[in-house]
């Protein structure tokens, strides 16, 4: 369970970064 939990804390992370990549290189 502790893992699963790394993993989805991990992949929201991971969504997020990627979501403010795209909005700056989308942005400018």
């Amino acid at each position: 369970l502790v893992t699963a939990d790394k993993a989805n804390v991990t992949a929201k992370k991971v969504t997020f970064l990627v979501a403010a990549y795209t909005e700056i290189t989308l942005g400018k």
